[in-house]
């Protein structure tokens, strides 16, 4: 595995959060995570920045422990993703990218100013969003992760009677060798993540309300 593979399970760097738009590395493995997935694969040497408080304090590593302990005694089933009902997403014109706005710098929205006030209107070219499609040296869209297209939002998938949203199934449903865990919370208040195992790695996927 390398950087570019795990750059797909980051948020983008418009966020603003370092943590999820970053890979990080502990003693063993290297991780990629966008706050919905995260992805853990063997150390890659030239990862080497440090994850975020919730995962490298004692607590977050004893509950790294107790999910990726339960790998081994897990009841691993399909992914039952349909490719075909994907639609055409329109963040990125089908590109895969976007970048910043020219217009907007990136904000959503633009600025003028007159002797008394100062005025904001939401960005006429990129209609407040603050990108616009880009091209392959560009970030990778976040509404469909760089596809090009992408299911629609309120589209789930339910797993062994856990709810999972169609979208964040269909970013690891192309990995080699897949299989999903589902984990049932302890009522119907906690959505505790279900696990999933590829050849070279494993991660979490958080749940979606039902």
């Amino acid at each position: 595995m390398n950087v570019g593979f795990l750059r797909r399970f980051l948020a983008p760097s418009s966020i603003g959060r370092k943590d999820l738009s970053e890979p990080f590395s502990d003693e063993k493995h290297t991780y990629a995570t966008d706050g919905h997935i995260l992805v853990r694969v063997p150390r890659i040497p030239e990862i080497t920045a440090d994850g975020p408080e919730s995962l490298t304090s004692e607590l977050g590593k004893d509950r790294l422990a107790f999910f990726h302990d339960k790998i081994a005694e897990a009841d691993w089933l399909e992914i039952p993703v349909h490719p075909s009902s994907r639609i055409y997403c329109e963040d990125c014109d089908g590109s895969g990218f976007v970048k910043d706005c020219p217009e907007c710098a990136g904000e959503g929205g633009v600025e003028w100013e007159t002797a008394f006030h100062v005025y904001t209107n939401e960005c006429k070219t990129c209609e407040g969003e603050g990108t616009v499609p880009g091209q392959a040296s560009d970030q990778v869209c976040p509404a469909c992760f760089g596809e090009g297209r992408s299911y629609p939002f309120d589209k789930k998938t339910t797993i062994a009677g856990v709810c999972f949203a169609t979208r964040l199934l269909a970013r690891i449903s192309d990995l080699p060798g897949v299989k999903i865990f589902p984990v049932k919370g302890a009522d119907e208040y906690t959505f505790p993540p279900s696990l999933f195992k590829f050849s070279g790695g494993d991660g979490f996927i958080m749940p979606r309300k039902g």
